[in-house]
């Protein structure tokens, strides 16, 4: 059997289990899991693991066979949308639970985040947003045993595990030199490495792209969630005109392995980069062929920047604040309604942002 095992692709095992999960077939991932499969990898463009789908779906059973396996307890999904949103890493199978709305069986859900505490999660790990699992909890009727279980086993919200601010901050990284009269791809990526404090790494995806995690100087306190962003984007602003002029763009990225970093590409238009990040899977209905004709349509009523682009997603800022926002918001949400996934589904909310200078996020991974 182990011989039979070691010649079925990873990939199949994935699709098998993704697919057992979607239909609730306990039994075939039951099997999959005893003959081989890995259950520790992604196995949904969310980059779920098995334990973070059963979990999620109330299926306890696969979730105590999953600990009893060794399973990662710990693991976070890896959030596609980091770059955009400030998402470090995303949730932990704990985190998918406790927020979970639909699960096949609510008291499977309630039995699957006992099986987890039980078996000793960090219960304050922090998640999607910043927020923990006691954050996620909320003041919902539905999670007030959930609450109790975590308060029980230490849980603290977000807030309560904030470092008290001390009297004397680190002092503050003197900023890196400009690299004058760059002209190429390579004095390009030698002003990153100097802003970034990090050596470039080669791009996954894009042949001859590279990518730059930001390093903080010595007795500086590293950057998290969105003040990462807030840092990445001030990077980004100052060493975009200079590497624009070598016919290059760095736009904000996240890779799942290594991370929320800039990528440095050899194209000096914004279609081209979108065009690089090729998302041609056609996911909710958008290719990258449609997002190119959109965007072209947009940036010549209403030029914009990119900020941020990877293959599930862009992020950009329009070049001068519109006095009315709300058409480009009615514009941004008819081609992608998860533009107003922070703004609670309100157009106006989006409108209002637009016209403060706020970016605007689309994605559709």
């Amino acid at each position: 059997m182990s011989a039979h095992r070691s010649q079925i692709p990873g990939s199949t095992f994935a699709c098998g289990l993704y697919t057992a999960f979607c239909e609730g077939d306990a039994k075939l991932v039951s099997f999959l899991l005893a003959n081989g499969a890995d259950m520790d990898a992604p196995v949904s463009i969310n980059n779920d693991t098995p334990l973070m789908m059963a979990a999620c779906d109330g299926m306890a059973d696969i979730v105590a066979d999953l600990i009893k396996r060794g399973a990662n307890l710990e693991k976070h999904d890896l959030s596609a949308v980091a770059a955009f949103s400030g998402v470090d890493e995303g949730d932990t199978a704990l985190i998918k639970a406790v927020r979970s709305e639909k699960p096949r069986s609510e008291l499977g859900r309630v039995e699957s985040i006992k099986l987890l505490v039980g078996a000793g999660v960090n219960v304050n790990t922090l998640g999607e947003g910043g927020q923990t699992a006691l954050d996620r909890a909320g003041t919902a009727a539905r999670n007030a045993e959930i609450r109790k279980l975590l308060l029980a086993a230490g849980a603290k919200s977000a807030k309560e595990l904030r470092p008290a601010k001390v009297a004397h901050a680190a002092p503050k990284p003197k900023p890196s030199k400009p690299v004058d009269g760059i002209t190429n791809f390579s004095q390009a990526s030698a002003l990153l490495t100097g802003l970034c404090g990090s050596k470039p790494q080669a791009h996954p995806q894009i042949a001859e792209a590279q990518f730059f995690q930001f390093r903080p100087a010595a007795g500086e306190r590293a950057p998290i969630g969105k003040a990462l962003v807030k840092r990445l984007e001030r990077i980004r602003r100052e060493a975009a005109p200079q590497i624009g002029k070598a016919g290059c763009w760095v736009v904000r990225t996240h890779e799942l392995n290594t991370g929320l970093g800039l990528c440095l590409l050899r194209a000096k238009d914004k279609f081209a980069v979108v065009k690089q990040f090729n998302f041609g899977s056609g996911n909710y209905g958008v290719t990258t062929t449609k997002a190119i004709t959109f965007l072209r349509a947009l940036d010549r009523t209403a030029p914009f920047t990119l900020l941020a682009c990877d293959k599930s997603a862009l992020a950009g800022r329009f070049q001068a604040l519109p006095k009315s926002g709300l058409a480009l918001a009615k514009s941004l949400h008819g081609f992608c309604p998860f533009v107003c996934d922070d703004f609670d589904d309100d157009v106006k909310a989006l409108a209002r942002h637009l016209e403060k200078g706020g970016e605007f996020t689309l994605w559709w991974d």
